[in-house]
């Protein structure tokens, strides 16, 4: 016979169908009468409430409440290009989405879903690629930006994971200027330290590459 194995009072558990991490709370006895006797008690708690705020993962509910308490939304920006032959076509995407998955858990706010509308013109020729016409890919990222406003989120930060669209990002908020709004975008580019570019070089075995290779390679990984 085997013998028991204790429980652990926080188990890190994986929400079905929801891709959140939590921890369980253990039940909490009254302090008055035995644990025999009465029922437990349970500690009001929402575990979307302490995970991270994917937008498409939470309810309207939680939504209005991270608006009222908070009311920042990280909107993630890559492109679908070809990454050589040995990465996904939606690097990018995946790599500002988890940075901005990250920097919610540590900063509240409402990560949008991926947004893969970027400028890639110059990559077209290659299989998979998609973008938009200029004139439509500003027009589809400022409406999206007053419908995230219109939500309720006023404080908008841009996280771009394509180098492909730093000009056209720094174009698109100067746009935002031409008339009157009622929230902010903010344009976050990511740019390292020297401190944390000699860090990252450190583990490096290449020294050459910025698109495909070992850095962006190991981020996917």
């Amino acid at each position: 016979e085997l013998p028991a194995q204790p429980r652990p009072d926080a188990a890190r558990l994986l929400l079905p169908g929801l891709g959140i991490r939590h921890q369980s709370r253990p039940f909490q006895c009254p302090q008055s009468g035995s644990a025999r006797d009465e029922q437990p008690v349970i500690p009001p708690w929402n575990p979307l409430k302490e995970a991270h705020m994917l937008w498409q993962e939470i309810t309207s509910v939680e939504f209005a409440r991270s608006v009222k308490e908070d009311g920042v939304c990280l909107l993630p920006i890559g492109c679908l290009e070809r990454h050589s032959d040995h990465l996904p076509l939606g690097t990018d995407l995946y790599i500002a989405h988890e940075q901005s998955r990250l920097a919610a858990e540590i900063e509240p706010a409402i990560v949008f879903p991926q947004y893969y509308f970027g400028q890639i013109y110059e990559a077209r020729c290659y299989p998979g690629t998609i973008t938009l016409s200029p004139d439509l890919l500003l027009k589809v990222l400022g409406e999206l930006v007053d419908e995230i406003a219109r939500n309720g989120l006023k404080k908008i930060i841009l996280v771009n994971g394509h180098g492909g669209n730093r000009h056209m990002l720094r174009y698109f908020c100067q746009t935002l200027l031409a008339s009157r709004k009622d929230y902010q975008v903010y344009f976050y580019e990511g740019r390292y330290s020297e401190t944390q570019l000699e860090e990252i070089n450190a583990f490096k075995e290449t020294d050459f590459g910025e698109h495909a290779e070992e850095e962006e390679t190991s981020m996917i990984l």
